[in-house]
């Protein structure tokens, strides 16, 4: 341990002559620009105070390229915090060189605060250590080149603690995924001041310090928050008990993860039939002893993260070190966040820290931030299954989108909010809340069910939009000059926070990008291609909600005497208008300018096709280029731009050979943007050979199935009352939004395969149903048909019902092992391919519902 004065470290380190500088303006970067005149509107949902009061948690916004990175409201806080100071502050800090937090220390010190400083030797010549030293504080630093103090946590007045995975340098805080909090506790406090209190008073670093106490479960309102420091108290031990608790689900983002004994309990989870997913920092994925390999192997799905923003090998980095387990659940929710890396050294002889949390909030909240990393990582090459989407069902990405507080002319009626769905699942808004700064409860939601990719508008009075709703307490009273809106779920936790100022009239706030969960605040008129002032219910463009548009497959170099073309699919619900919409490659030389009147619509494919192509040959929708697309067969990246010049999305491929002459490349997985490209014989498919796999899909899945269709089994009644002839049927519905041609498709049980097929031309439009009946007359029920082998002989005490198309290969099954006299089987969640079975009365009002969704069940 060294122990260094100022005077000492001015002769040893010889810091700069003259004060410490900064050209940065601490007061704007704190609270923004002051000019009265211009509008601001912001988004506070980084930073996030659960409804106990005990936490506000902070995340870094570093983007994913250079330049993306935003000023995140994370350091503000903390420079606010020790502004606030008024006796005490207790730092212990590893990379100390973010400016502003700096000047906040050094002002504290100039009105007499006393301040106190543990940090590491090897980063003696940070600006932010020789800052300090020079100003007259005493620095208490662990021995160079032993090991590392690597704590992240701020103490102020002994009774507010700060703390999370962010060093306090400009990489921490702008370029590296972080996350920190200020937890409002003395018990807590009381723990970390007494580790402190060992580094800095005692001089005692690493093996040498004493275990603070035995870890305690403290009660902070709604959560039970334990600490833990090693490594006198090994917290591998926090993360091992943690994981012995999961019920359901284990998500971890991490920078450094080589502890074989996690390894070994992730695993094992996995295979128990816990959803383990994980996301790994790129850079130190790249070392021979982490552990995303080992899991990739093992079938456990992880990721590596898309965090580029870097210079050099600083930066760039994801940061955190996080565990979520069964977050969302009935089960507890507990996160795992600090300073700590899943390592031997961070376990067995650095200064660490950890929280184990539990409590749903501060789980909701790190489930957002995963559900950011996780949505720009890419799957790790070595994991062949299927790729999971955590997020789709326990993310709540509803957010706020725009706002209209200034109507021209009269206020009152006229204002109103939008929200937007920017997830993959439905969001049921009953019980939830919008509230201002006078009121949390300007509008309560009654049952609804906001779709993916939809909107919906809140307002006094009608407005045009798409969705509105009259808001329950008759106004919404949105302030001009200043106000903040909370949206809150049924349980009262935040989901989002805004606010503006200064709002002009006649002109809305809106996400720049629209629907965008981190785009910024503009007014609607800065928008690209904005179509008036507001826009409630649909994009600034006028267009409708619900477009994402994928570029999945590319054939850059086809076999002689064939021709280039590229597969975009639109991923999303709504149709999109292509009109003007350009494909332009790397050099700008193969612009392709799509056709007025384009449209695409919803979960469709279409393949652009080079002028002189064959069409004949496309299965899929084709349009064919006015100008020839001139793909590069090696390192090429084609980008799809929208009639504004905005970037939609974007595919790159590397060096080919001529043996790759002929083969498409394709997204490992489907539709899925963030997955890499493969030559298209070599995606997954574990029932075909690599040699029989077909070279390309253009317009069509790699397994060859049509884009948007989904037809799924969905409720089967085996055991009718009374007598089972000519009542036992299978119910079939069509839940994406494509029309599928099912003629030849079969339905089958446990013995025969082929109880019914359908005949020729037998379309099932998108939200049809078929029900299959055994026999007798059913022309009361929608889409009935009887068993064309005039049975279905459905076994009562267990069967099943499945569903082949034409190359009989299964589409949807479902199984039962006993059943209820006069009541059917359905799908939990109604048309959910994914959802078990249950007793329609757990589902809906009635015993059966041939030909239509059960009438929910509503308390």
């Amino acid at each position: 341990m060294i122990r260094i004065l100022p005077f000492v470290l001015l002769a040893a380190c010889n810091p700069p002559e003259g004060e410490y500088t900064s050209d940065v303006d601490v007061d704007t970067h704190i609270n923004g620009p002051r000019d009265p005149g211009v509008p601001a509107a912001w988004d506070q949902s980084t930073s996030i105070r659960t409804s106990d009061g005990a936490f506000e948690l902070f995340f870094t916004r570093p983007g994913t390229e250079r330049g993306d990175e935003e000023d995140p409201e994370l350091d503000d806080a903390v420079i606010r915090l020790i502004d606030a100071a008024t006796s005490t502050i207790d730092a212990s800090l590893f990379e100390f060189n973010r400016e502003p937090i700096v000047e906040s220390l050094l002002r504290a010190n100039e009105r007499g605060v006393a301040i106190r400083f543990a940090g590491d030797g090897d980063e003696l010549h940070d600006p932010g250590y020789e800052a300090l030293m020079e100003a007259g504080v005493l620095l208490s630093v662990r021995a160079p080149n032993d090991r590392i103090m690597h704590n992240k946590f701020v103490i102020v007045d002994d009774t507010t603690l700060f703390t999370g995975s962010t060093n306090f340098s400009r990489n921490g805080v702008m370029l590296n995924n972080n996350g920190s909090m200020i937890v409002n506790d003395p018990i807590v406090t009381a723990s970390y001041a007494a580790e402190f209190e060992q580094m800095y008073s005692q001089g005692l670093f690493g093996r040498r310090k004493a275990s603070v106490n035995p870890p305690t479960r403290t009660q902070i309102g709604d959560h039970i928050v334990t600490p833990r420091f090693s490594p006198a108290d090994p917290a591998n031990l926090a993360l091992l008990d943690t994981l012995a608790e999961a019920d359901t689900t284990v998500l971890f983002m991490v920078f450094s993860f080589t502890r074989l004994d996690i390894i070994s309990e992730l695993i094992e989870l996995h295979n128990s039939g816990v959803q383990v997913v994980g996301v790994f920092d790129e850079s130190q994925g790249r070392s021979r002893y982490s552990a995303d390999d080992i899991l990739a192997e093992a079938g456990v799905p992880v990721f590596i993260d898309g965090n580029r923003n870097a210079i050099g090998f600083a930066g760039g980095k994801l940061h955190h070190k996080t565990m979520i387990v069964d977050p969302l659940s009935e089960s507890e929710p507990t996160t795992i966040v600090g300073s700590y890396n899943w390592s031997a050294s961070a376990n067995d002889y650095n200064d660490e820290n950890l929280l184990v949390i539990e409590g749903a909030e501060v789980a909701s909240a790190y489930m957002d931030e995963f559900c950011r990393v996780l949505a720009v990582a890419t799957p790790h090459p070595l994991y062949l299954g299927t790729v999971p989407d955590p997020c789709a069902g326990l993310l709540i990405p509803v957010r706020f989108n725009e706002v209209f507080a200034n109507p021209d002319g009269t206020d009152r009626g006229n204002e109103w909010v939008e929200i937007v769905n920017a997830g993959g699942a439905p969001v049921d808004l009953d019980g939830w809340t919008l509230g201002d700064l006078y009121s949390p409860s300007r509008h309560v939601f009654e049952p609804f069910i906001l779709p993916p990719g939809a909107s919906l508008v809140i307002a006094e009075s009608p407005t045009g939009s798409t969705r509105e709703v009259i808001v329950s307490s008759g106004t919404l009273s949105l302030n001009n000059n200043s106000e903040e809106l909370t949206l809150y779920d049924a349980s009262g936790t935040t989901v989002d926070h805004i606010g503006y100022q200064n709002a002009v009239s006649g002109v809305s706030f809106n996400r720049f990008p629209d629907g965008n969960l981190r785009g910024d605040f503009v007014l609607h008129t800065e928008l690209p291609g904005a179509v008036g002032a507001a826009s409630p219910g649909n994009l600034a463009s006028g267009e409708e909600w619900g477009v994402e548009i994928v570029l999945n497959e590319a054939m850059p170099d086809p076999e002689s005497g064939a021709s280039e073309w590229v597969e975009l699919v639109n991923v999303g619900t709504a149709e999109v208008d292509l009109s003007g919409w350009t494909l332009s490659d790397d050099g700008g030389s193969g612009n392709v300018l799509f056709p007025e009147g384009f449209i695409l619509p919803g979960g469709r494919a279409v393949v652009l096709a080079d002028v002189n192509a064959d069409l004949s040959v496309f299965p899929g929708a084709v349009w064919e280029a006015s100008s020839r697309l001139s793909l590069n067969n090696s390192n090429e990246t084609i980008t799809l731009y929208d009639r504004f010049g905005l970037e939609r999305a974007q595919m790159s491929w590397g060096a080919r050979t001529t043996a790759d002459d002929g083969i498409s490349v394709n997204r490992t997985v489907d539709g899925f943007r963030n997955s890499t490209l493969i030559n298209h014989n070599l995606v997954e498919n574990p029932d075909v050979p690599v040699e029989l796999r077909p070279t390309s899909s253009p317009g069509l899945r790699v397994d060859g199935a049509v884009w948007g269709g989904e037809i799924v089994v969905n409720e089967a009644l085996p055991n009718p009352e009374g007598s089972d002839s000519d009542q036992e049927f299978i119910e079939i519905v069509n839940v994406g939004n494509l029309t599928v041609d099912i003629s030849g498709w079969t339905v089958g049980d446990a013995v025969n395969p082929r109880r019914h097929i359908f005949e020729d031309d037998f379309l099932l439009e998108p939200g049809a149903f078929v029900v299959v009946y055994d026999g007798g007359d059913h022309s009361d029920i929608t889409g009935a048909v009887n068993a064309s082998s005039g049975a279905l002989a459905l076994n009562n005490t267990g069967d099943s019902a499945t569903l082949f198309n034409s190359n009989n290969e299964v589409v949807s099954s479902v199984q039962w092992s006993s059943s209820t006299s006069g009541v059917s089987w359905n799908r939990s969640v109604d048309g959910d391919p994914s959802s078990d079975l249950t007793l329609h009365t757990d589902v809906g009002l009635e015993d059966i519902s041939p030909g239509a969704f059960a009438t929910p069940i509503i308390p």
